[in-house]
């Protein structure tokens, strides 16, 4: 059996202990086919180690090793670094982290303008640009982006309808009050456009951003028509 002391549980250790539940399983221990029979939802299955992962998540009270390895990683990052995990998990294809660290700490969605803008805190982006119209055009966050390029890149838009909607309506107020639809950020595919259309596949949110004047070639170059091997297209194609 695993630890449930909280103050001891560590990755490692408990990779470990779930390569040893999965070696006892096919040892045919009784202890271990217990623990797995009584905690993964298709007992009947073959062990594998991702299996015996959940088992051992499960014990320490947790859905699933995704769960209880984000718990793991993020208990001891003070509010500000928490929140910028968040963000990053948004805006990249680790919701489920996304919504574990908000549903440890829901406030972390309100901790700035960009965690509000990934996460679709519409009063509160509202509220912070009254407060200061300047906010719309500031870089920062864990990306170093603007406000805008958050809530075009947060994975909320295709998992979450209710979130999705009041993302888009942030990025639209964004918008309405002059925020640049391609503010660009030194690296390729980093435009709203990008996040809105080639990820997000948000009809009304490409149509916002292309009425604002979004740069459907994301600010690269066409190449030469008549040369098509020199330089590759840009991706007008995904819109």
């Amino acid at each position: 059996m695993v630890s449930n002391s909280p103050e001891q549980w560590n990755l490692e250790y408990h990779r470990k202990q779930s390569k040893r539940l999965l070696k006892d399983l096919r040892a045919g221990s009784a202890n271990a086919k217990r623990r797995w029979q009584s905690n993964h939802p298709a007992p009947d299955i073959e062990p594998k180690l991702s299996g015996a992962q959940l088992v051992v998540a499960r014990e320490l009270g947790f859905r699933s090793w995704p769960e209880f390895r984000t718990y793991v990683e993020t208990r001891h990052l003070n509010t500000a670094q928490q929140a910028a995990e968040l963000v990053r998990a948004a805006c990249s294809n680790d919701l489920r982290r996304a919504r574990r660290l908000l549903q440890d700490s829901p406030g972390l969605a309100r901790h700035d303008l960009f965690t509000a803008c990934a996460c679709g805190e519409i009063d509160l982006v509202r509220e912070a640009v009254a407060k200061d119209k300047q906010q719309i055009s500031k870089r920062g966050g864990p990306n170093d982006w603007t406000p805008l390029q958050y809530a075009c890149f947060s994975r909320f838009l295709r998992a979450d309808s209710e979130r999705a909607k009041r993302t888009v309506e942030a990025a639209m107020f964004l918008l309405e009050h002059g925020a640049d639809p391609n503010p660009g950020s030194g690296n390729e595919g980093t435009q709203p456009i990008h996040g809105a259309a080639g990820i997000a596949n948000n009809p009304e949110l490409t149509r916002a951003l292309l009425r604002a004047g979004a740069d459907v070639d994301e600010g690269l170059p066409d190449p030469d028509p008549t040369n098509p091997e020199a330089g590759r297209w840009g991706p007008e194609a995904l819109y």
